[in-house]
């Protein structure tokens, strides 16, 4: 249930970050979460089996959520002067 409930957040700042249109940093963002849920679950499913499914996916989804957001603090940051290029280019 925990473990649903952060990666419904980090699915809230996934869809934060495609409205910010800040797509170049999602891909690597969540090849890091397919690679934490896989090495996890390479090392913890054979010594604990289901827990260690739960643990793995549970890393996974918590870098998913921190890494989404920095990249969404970072961006919006940066807006500003994304906005102001814009405007000088006469987009």
């Amino acid at each position: 249930m925990a473990v649903a409930w952060i990666g419904f957040l980090g699915q809230f700042t996934g869809c934060a970050m495609t409205s910010a249109r800040l797509f170049v940093h999602q891909i690597p963002l969540f090849a890091l979460g397919v690679l934490v849920i896989t090495t996890g679950g390479y090392w913890l499913v054979p010594r604990m089996g289901l827990e260690g499914a739960i643990m793995a996916t549970m890393a996974g989804v918590m870098i998913q959520l921190l890494a989404s957001i920095g990249v969404l603090a970072h961006g919006l940051i940066k807006i500003p002067e994304i906005r102001s290029e814009a405007a000088t280019l006469g987009c």
